[in-house]
Parts: C-alpha cells; sequence; structure tokens
C-alpha cells in the first residue's frame, strides 16, 4: 500500500468450500462460511452488538456470528466464548456478534454477515494442508 497512497485499505475475503458446522452434534446451514482479514469490521460497517471490532478476528480460532445465527445456535444463552466445529476438525470459539445486516444488496459483505466471520490468513497457517483453498488459492 505504500506504492499507491490512495489505497486506504485492503481486505482479504474468500469463502469456503462445502463448509460442515457443527454445534453439538447438530449440523448448521453454513453456506455463508467467509474467511477474511482482521479488519472486516473496519471496513465494513457491520455493527457489533457483542466483541470489540479491532479484536473480534485476531484468535485464528476465533467466528463471528449473526445475532440471528447466534439465535439460531445458542438460543437465549450467550453465545460469546461457546463454540462450534468446523469441518469435524477445528473447534471455534465464538468471539462476536454482529448485527444481522438490513442491505441484501451489498454481496458478498452481507452474506459473510448473514452467517460466519473466519480469520483470513492465520487460519490457513495454522492449517495449511486444509482443502483446496490452501492449494490454488494462497500459493
Amino acid at each position: 500500500m505504500k506504492d499507491f497512497p490512495e489505497v486506504e485499505a485492503v481486505l482479504r475475503m474468500s469463502g469456503t468450500y462445502m463448509p460442515v458446522l457443527k454445534s453439538g452434534e447438530e449440523i448448521l446451514e453454513a453456506e455463508n462460511l467467509y474467511y477474511s482479514s482482521a479488519n472486516y469490521f473496519s471496513i465494513f460497517s457491520f455493527k457489533l452488538l457483542q466483541g470489540e471490532k479491532s479484536r473480534v478476528l485476531e484468535d485464528p480460532y476465533s467466528i463471528v456470528i449473526s445475532e440471528s445465527k447466534a439465535r439460531m445456535i445458542f438460543g437465549d444463552n450467550d453465545p460469546i466464548g461457546k463454540t462450534v466445529m468446523l469441518n469435524n476438525k477445528y473447534l471455534l470459539t465464538v468471539s462476536g456478534i454482529m448485527e444481522d445486516p438490513w442491505c441484501l444488496f451489498s454481496r458478498p459483505a452481507y452474506n459473510a454477515a448473514e452467517t460466519v466471520c473466519l480469520p483470513y490468513p492465520d487460519f490457513f497457517i495454522n492449517s495449511p494442508s486444509d482443502g483446496i483453498f490452501y492449494r490454488w488459492q494462497v500459493s
């Protein structure tokens, strides 16, 4: 970015390939699961209801979910600190809850907010052989 001063920020985002998200033994709908840079909430204006926007994607095994997804998974219980399993391999801790977006037209931002958002770079560094994304998208 130092070579292009007109660029104020950069965000990396990537969809997932056939994610399986589980809470206990219950398989959850996770079609809109995205990996994102930690600065996601600094660039997009989605409101965090719980969690600090500069820190929610800091831990590579954290996950941010929408308020409707939190209600679906955890009911009326506080979801912060609770865990879900990704692809039967990775135990992720809920670090933030974002307000359900009102705009249906800001894709992929809406899709990411609709379901979940995972840290992008650290996740791949810590699991370099996980799936096709590492082989064709990151290398």
